[in-house]
């Protein structure tokens, strides 16, 4: 692992903007059972090339569960391996009177957030201002002007 002049490790962190849960218990319902990598945001997987789709190969034409969860059974090892992180994500929502007759849009995804790589914030070794003191005056008014912070 690598890790930041503190000894913390580097990394990023995965943000989810929107969390979907399935209507159904996907295990119960038989139309879906195919697609029980539904059951899960986020999978782990050592990275190979015949592994590329969450719902396997052929979802829709498989009477078996294939893809994401018949890969994670075989409890594979992540140790010294190249990755495949596979976030699940998609958009349930109860319409409002607002989406019909047409839904204007609805927004999902996720933000990959740098953790770690600085040992304090980077903004904190930006110069002092001009003598040590506020731009702004005690009446509150602040000099706006570009060149006040150089």
């Amino acid at each position: 692992a690598v890790t930041n002049s503190i000894g913390g490790n580097t990394a990023y962190k995965l943000v989810a903007e929107s969390k979907v849960v399935p209507f159904v218990p996907l295990r119960k319902a038989s139309y879906i059972k195919r697609a029980l990598f539904l059951e899960h945001q986020l999978w782990v997987t050592p990275s190979r090339s015949d592994e590329r789709y969450p719902g396997g190969d052929f979802p829709n034409q498989c009477p078996t569960v294939e893809g994401l969860p018949k890969w994670t059974e075989q409890d594979r090892s992540l140790v010294g391996q190249q990755l495949c992180v596979w976030h699940v994500f998609g958009v349930t929502h109860n319409p409002r009177p607002e989406d019909w007759p047409v839904m204007p849009v609805e927004h999902c995804g996720f933000k990959l957030k740098p953790t770690g790589f600085f040992t304090s914030s980077p903004i904190m070794d930006l110069p002092e201002s001009s003598g040590g003191s506020s731009h702004c005056t005690s009446s509150g008014v602040c000099n706006t002007k570009a060149d006040t912070f150089l």
